[in-house]
C-alpha cells in the first residue's frame, strides 16, 4: 500500500501539485475570453476532484487529495504559468514538470498506480478545459475545448505516455 511516507516531501510536492499547474496552463493557453478565462480558473479546484471520482480505489490520488500541503511553490508556479503569453513556453514548461512525476512515479508506484495518477492529471485537465466555451457571439456557438487547449490537451497525453 503506497502511501504519504513513501515520498521525500519534494516528490509529494509536485505530485500533489501537477494537477493544479496543469489546469492552469489550460486557463493560460485557453482563448475563452476574460469571462471564460474565470471560470475555468474556479474549476481548478473542483477539477482533480471531479477527476479522482474515476478513481476511488486509487489511495495515492485519495491521499494527495486530503493532504493539506502549503501553496507557495504551486503559487509560484501559477505565477510562471498564468503571466506567460506564449502557449509554447507554457506547454514546454509544464510538460518538463509532467516529466519529473513521470520519473518519481516510475520509481516508486505500481504501473498501475501510475496509469491512474496519469488520467487523472488528463482528467483534470479536461474539466477544466470544459468549464467554459471559446469562440461563439454572446455565449452562442464556440467549443468547449478550443485549438489550443486541444493540442495542449495532446501533448500531456503523449507527455505521460497515455492514449486518448
Amino acid at each position: 500500500m503506497i502511501n504519504r511516507t513513501d515520498f521525500t516531501d519534494h516528490e509529494w510536492k509536485q505530485l500533489e501539485d501537477l494537477p493544479i499547474i496543469i489546469g492552469s496552463g489550460i486557463v493560460a493557453i485557453s482563448r475563452s475570453g476574460a469571462i471564460g478565462k474565470i471560470k475555468e480558473a474556479m474549476s481548478l479546484i473542483s477539477g482533480p476532484r471531479e477527476a479522482a471520482k474515476q478513481f476511488p480505489a486509487n489511495q495515492l490520488i485519495q491521499e494527495l487529495l486530503s493532504s493539506e500541503g502549503t501553496k507557495s511553490s504551486q503559487e509560484e508556479d501559477h505565477e510562471k504559468v498564468l503571466f506567460v503569453n506564449d502557449p509554447a513556453q507554457v506547454t514546454g514548461f509544464l510538460m518538463e514538470r509532467c516529466r519529473e512525476v513521470v520519473t518519481i512515479l516510475d520509481s516508486k508506484v505500481s504501473v498501475e498506480e501510475a496509469n491512474d495518477y496519469k488520467r487523472w492529471i488528463v482528467a483534470s485537465a479536461e474539466h477544466v478545459a470544459n468549464t467554459s466555451k471559446s469562440g461563439g457571439f454572446l455565449g452562442f456557438g464556440g467549443k468547449h475545448i478550443d485549438d489550443r487547449e486541444a493540442q495542449f490537451l495532446q501533448t500531456l497525453r503523449e507527455t505521460l505516455g497515455i492514449s486518448a
